[in-house]
């Protein structure tokens, strides 16, 4: 019982200094960029679009909306997490077709500065992210369903601290992994007559696993 008690203490006090030293801040964002992609039509690693980055991909552009919250450890403030939702849209150019991007992320990147005045910060960060996204000409129920993928993808990149409340970021997205209902239903040869005709009609060409390069400001409260 008197092990429990000090182990108990212990751990309070470990979780007080953690809550000292960190410095939670919310963010709000917005992030704009290039998107290099192609096709895949199976579950596994998002290797299609390194392979064909210089020829055949889907060129196209992004804007994504986020918010979350970034952690800064000790009164330096050179090493910190951050973890963020991001809401995004964006149009890929195929073959002629027009694409429709949709896509909703969590992200979770650790931080570390280089410099830090107070004013001014510069640093890098290295991170992952998952989420859900869709590609097709005509964004529908039928069609979001068909082309749904789960991207799983590493992050890295600059970013600079400006003043108080200003954070700039540079930031390119790889993609690792992804799982998608084309390849759960065994890829194209086991899809059924009917979703063939969906994908025709909708103008899904397959999951979508970017290349992701992009520009962001985040206001931070």
């Amino acid at each position: 019982m008197k092990k429990l008690l000090i182990n108990g203490t212990l751990a309070l006090a470990l979780s007080a200094s953690l809550v000292q030293v960190a410095q939670a801040r919310a963010f709000v964002g917005i992030d704009a960029g290039y998107d290099s992609a192609f096709p895949k039509l199976d579950n596994g690693l998002a290797k299609e679009s390194y392979q064909n980055f210089t020829k055949y991909s889907i060129d196209g552009w992004n804007v994504g909306l986020n918010v979350g919250g970034e952690w800064f450890f000790g009164d330096s403030g050179y090493v910190g997490l951050r973890t963020f939702l991001q809401l995004g849209y964006g149009q890929g150019y195929f073959h002629g077709v027009t694409l429709n991007i949709i896509d909703v992320n969590l992200n979770l990147d650790l931080l570390a500065n280089f410099y830090n005045s107070g004013s001014f910060s510069v640093g890098a960060f290295l991170g992952v992210g998952a989420g859900i996204n869709t590609a097709a000409r005509d964004l529908a129920g039928q069609s979001i369903m068909l082309g749904l993928n789960i991207p799983i993808y590493g992050r890295a990149g600059f970013t600079f601290g400006l003043g108080e409340h200003s954070r700039v970021d540079i930031t390119a997205s790889l993609p690792i992994l992804s799982y998608n209902m084309i390849g759960f239903a065994g890829g194209i040869g086991g899809m059924s007559a009917e979703d063939l005709a969906d994908m025709f009609r909708y103008g899904i060409v397959g999951a979508y696993n970017p290349i992701r390069f992009n520009v962001g400001y985040k206001f931070i409260f």
